[in-house]
């Protein structure tokens, strides 16, 4: 049997406590609606359905953004010079017909850099 590591049994001390604390909501439900009334179960439940609607969107926008973040980023503009890059925008591909490609810095793995500002 392999021994475990004291920080690993601190972790998962939160996630028992959790559990046995949802069981025990769960298993006296009825006895806390009636406890809390019609009112506060209205409360109970619309404040439930906000927290979940707020969860769905951060996935929602985490998702997009990661979407997004993949996709070139650019605009297309009539120029007159399409020879390259200018010391406007250095790291611009100037395409024929005035399309101007910027991609977003990628690390190794493939994922989007973040950066600030």
């Amino acid at each position: 049997m392999p021994h475990r590591s004291s920080s690993s049994s601190k972790r998962s001390l939160p996630r028992r406590l959790l559990a046995l604390l949802v069981y025990a909501f769960y298993r006296n439900s009825a006895r806390l609606a009636g406890w809390i009334g019609a009112t506060g179960t209205t409360i109970v439940v619309r404040l439930s359905a906000f927290l979940l609607f707020c969860i769905g969107i951060q996935v929602m926008w985490n998702g997009a953004a990661e979407l997004l973040g993949t996709l070139p980023l650019g605009t297309c503009r009539r120029q007159l010079n399409t020879a390259g890059p200018t010391a406007e925008h250095p790291t611009a591909e100037h395409r024929p017909g005035g399309c101007t490609l910027r991609r977003r810095p990628t690390t190794a793995a493939g994922s989007v850099q973040r950066t600030s500002g």
